[in-house]
């Protein structure tokens, strides 16, 4: 008599209903968000001012 071992599969989740899948994918989309931050008119024009002027000498 030879034992049957099913290696990895034995130790793998046997069911994983679709509402936990979308509830893991939620939860990491908002893990890893990022905030935008809130800029005010001279941080504004310093972004979108081009970046040719930069590190030249006036």
């Amino acid at each position: 008599m030879t034992i049957r071992d099913r290696g990895i599969l034995k130790w793998q989740a046997a069911l994983i209903l679709p509402e936990q899948k979308a509830f893991q994918i939620n939860m990491n989309k908002d893990y890893f968000r990022q905030v935008k931050p809130i800029l005010d008119e001279y941080q504004l024009e310093m972004f979108l001012e081009p970046s040719s002027t930069i590190g030249r000498d006036c």
